[in-house]
């Protein structure tokens, strides 16, 4: 069935009701249980004041100079109140961004959405690293996976290459695949818009690039420098980090329509990508999504009523429990961090 011909879609299960309830019960435990803190506000304050890849923070940390990896990011500091609170109120909308598509009533996108927030880490660890502005990427992710206009197509994927070149890239071809592997009729318009854009936005990145004045140390230096410390500790960890993906194909199995080596053999490069990280299960979320949201709508595309409500509820209290491996180490219970943090920047001190 084309993916544009229903206008009224179901959830595959018992009860709708049950559903939207307990979405919104996940949610909140997700962030309750987890809980919140923000990541690197002293380099992004830093960069609000003008501060350059020179700057003393960022010369005496190679770890902090990946921001610079990120134009929309910078460019957005320069236009945000340059203080901790402007910064905090800017990436804290950005984590909200996704869970404020749970507000619509549009039954695929609330699925869609709460597909990418409760059953995979992603909401947990965008809440647990808020000054990342992952929540933007994910929200990205999901409109990719559910929007038919080619301009807004086009535009997410502009913005999206601009806010992470090197996750969009990844993001880009689980798309692909994603529209092949799981879709009978695949639109090749909407994953040539997708390509072309975030073409277009590789394009900038590197003049952006050319632009700043100054040398810095991205991603690619930072990992290669510290390679046999972060690999050694990823493989011990792999197995937390993995089984979230490894569980949703278990919990909703979906059978490729074609593909099904090209599938596995992507998985297993964005598993490989991942472990030479430093947020083995931030990352591989992230790139994996668009494959879990293409078979999660073809889920309720196809009014599939083999996966019941319940089932898919006991996976969704399985990811509240597992703790996602991040560039800390395995974060569960984070809210001592956002106390030091308000502390370190003067807010408030227990």
């Amino acid at each position: 069935m084309d993916q544009k011909s229903k206008t009224k879609l179901r959830l595959p299960a018992d009860s709708q009701s049950l559903w939207f309830r307990y979405v919104w019960i996940f949610s909140v435990l997700i962030v309750v249980i987890g809980g919140i803190r923000f990541s690197d506000g002293s380099a992004l304050l830093a960069i609000a004041q003008g501060a350059t890849a020179e700057s003393p923070l960022f010369s005496g940390s190679g770890a902090l100079q990946y921001i610079w990896d990120s134009p929309l990011k910078v460019l957005s500091l320069r236009y945000v109140p340059p203080n901790i609170y402007g910064i905090g109120l800017f990436f804290g909308f950005l984590s909200v961004l996704p869970v404020a598509l749970l507000l619509t009533r549009d039954t695929l996108l609330f699925w869609l959405s709460s597909s990418a927030l409760i059953l995979t880490p992603c909401l947990k660890t965008s809440m647990q690293n808020i000054g990342v502005g992952d929540g933007l990427t994910i929200f990205l992710a999901i409109l990719l996976c559910y929007l038919n206009n080619s301009i807004l197509i086009s535009l997410s994927s502009f913005v999206l290459g601009l806010w992470h070149p090197h996750q969009s890239f990844f993001i880009g071809i689980s798309f692909v695949i994603s529209q092949y592997v799981f879709f009978e009729d695949i639109e090749w318009s909407q994953i040539a818009t997708v390509l072309a854009s975030l073409a277009l936005a590789a394009a900038v990145f590197f003049l952006w690039k050319a632009s700043l004045g100054f040398e810095y140390s991205g991603r690619g230096a930072f990992m290669q420098d510290r390679m046999p410390e972060l690999l050694y500790r990823n493989l011990a960890y792999a197995p937390v980090a993995f089984l979230p993906i490894a569980l949703w194909f278990w919990f909703i199995p979906v059978a490729p329509r074609r593909g099904k080596c090209l599938l596995g053999g992507w998985l297993f490069i964005l598993g490989i990508v991942s472990l030479l990280t430093t947020d083995v299960t931030r990352v591989i979320s992230l790139t994996a999504l668009p494959i879990l949201l293409a078979e999660s709508k073809k889920i309720i595309i196809e009014e599939r009523d083999d996966i019941p409500v319940r089932r898919i509820l006991v996976f969704a209290s399985l990811i509240v429990l597992i703790p996602p491996f991040s560039w800390s180490g395995l974060d569960y219970l984070v809210w001592t961090d956002l106390f030091s943090d308000l502390c370190e920047w003067g807010v408030y001190c227990l």
